[in-house]
């Protein structure tokens, strides 16, 4: 222990860090930094007074003096991975975006472990590529949910006829991210999945939706934009009030034959890229709808079709058109949805790809997702499951209690 000063004993003088870590305690900010600034002329005390004034002006909110300072200490130090990933922090809150992303990458060159490179890297990112809207909430690319999707999303007398909410998510996330230019759709009821494809299409800044329906009047539907119970005006009228009218043309008849007369008209250049189908439900209807769309399909162009579980929807048709009627050229994957119906997604094969990698990508979808059907892995790579099988009538409904399940395997005729 120290004793007491003896009489002309003088204290030694305190160390500048000290001192101004002193001042900035006392609230004495530019004293402080004053005296990190004549410490920083010291070498022995300069990697340590830049780093603490680099640090205490940014603060301060002072990025452009932090940086001059983590400027020098880096040319003091130039192996300082520290001072070089919080050099490049300070560059993103400059709003240099890209020079501190250059800058981080750099160090994680040198230092893959370094975890305040990796955080500018994540931030200069989000600030150069913000994240995309919720799905769940179909927020255009101004931020505001579009006001005629959510007021039909609450208005739930339309359900299930109308697709579920997060249906309408999901087609709108497909669409945003496939960006498709040519779309197809059978049934439309009040519009509502053709409206989230129109919104997703907007935010893409291109596409246009033909949408297929015989448009029965709604008796019982009211509409909370219009009195009308004509179904094609009703529907029109949402498109309308959501300003999305010029994103979708609407045909009024049967899917088969209307499709039939469109894609007459239309060159081999205008092919589809990404089709809905959710109109006629029977078998029969099911298979012509994938086949009039399957032949005017490009090579990767998806297919999306709803109620593909039958034991919940009660229909065999899109499940029948999936396993038994996209053929060779179609790879497919069946989703689970909430409300238990069933979600298919079909990809038309472009050959020179399928022929690339084996297993194909959807082979292994199959291996992985909970289906209606229990997949398995069997012999020679083939799949065994347990498949319901449904006495139907002529229009493709479920005769009740006629369920019993066969063993197939996919690939193999039944017996």
């Amino acid at each position: 222990m120290r004793g007491k000063l003896k009489i002309g004993e003088q204290l030694a003088p305190m160390n500048p860090l000290d001192e101004a870590n002193k001042k900035f305690a006392q609230g004495e900010f530019d004293s402080a930094v004053a005296l990190l600034e004549e410490a920083a002329k010291s070498p022995d005390l300069r990697h340590d007074a830049l780093g603490n004034l680099a640090w205490a002006l940014s603060t301060r909110s002072r990025f452009e003096e932090a940086l001059d300072a983590y400027t020098r200490l880096i040319e003091h130090s130039p192996a300082d991975a520290g001072a070089r990933a919080l050099r490049a922090r300070t560059l993103v809150k400059l709003g240099r975006t890209e020079d501190g992303l250059s800058e981080a990458i750099s160090v994680l060159m040198d230092s893959p472990h370094n975890k305040a490179a990796a955080s500018v890297v994540r931030e200069a990112q989000d600030a150069l590529d913000p994240a995309p809207p919720e799905p769940s909430q179909l927020r255009t690319s101004s931020k505001v949910i579009n006001p005629v999707i959510k007021k039909l999303e609450e208005d739930t007398v339309s359900y299930p006829s109308s697709a579920d909410p997060r249906i309408g998510a999901f087609l709108y996330s497909m669409v945003r991210m496939v960006q498709p230019r040519v779309l197809i759709a059978t049934g439309t009821f009040v519009g509502y999945s053709a409206l989230c494809m129109a919104q997703a299409m907007e935010d893409n800044g291109g596409g246009h939706l033909d949408s297929f329906d015989l448009f029965l009047d709604h008796e019982r539907y009211h509409s909370p934009y219009t009195e009308s119970r004509d179904a094609q005006e009703i529907v029109l009228t949402h498109l309308k009030e959501a300003d999305l009218a010029h994103r979708v043309t609407l045909h009024k008849g049967r899917s088969q034959e209307e499709m039939g007369k469109f894609f007459a008209t239309r060159s081999e250049e205008n092919k589809v890229d990404f089709a809905f189908i959710d109109g006629d439900h029977s078998i029969n209807g099911c298979l012509k709808d994938m086949e009039v769309v399957a032949r005017q399909m490009n090579p990767g162009g998806i297919i999306v079709l709803h109620d593909t579980n039958p034991e919940h929807c009660t229909w065999l048709g899109p499940r029948f058109a999936i396993e038994e009627g996209v053929g060779d050229y179609f790879r497919w994957a069946n989703l689970p949805t909430p409300d238990g119906y069933g979600l298919a997604i079909v990809q038309k094969a472009d050959e020179r790809d399928w022929q690339a990698t084996l297993p194909s990508l959807w082979t292994l979808a199959k291996d992985r997702l909970f289906v209606s059907s229990r997949w398995k892995n069997g012999q020679n790579h083939e799949f065994n499951h347990r498949q319901t099988r449904m006495d139907t009538d002529d229009h493709g409904r479920r005769v009740a209690g006629s369920a019993h399940l066969m063993d197939n395997r996919c690939g193999s005729p039944r017996t």
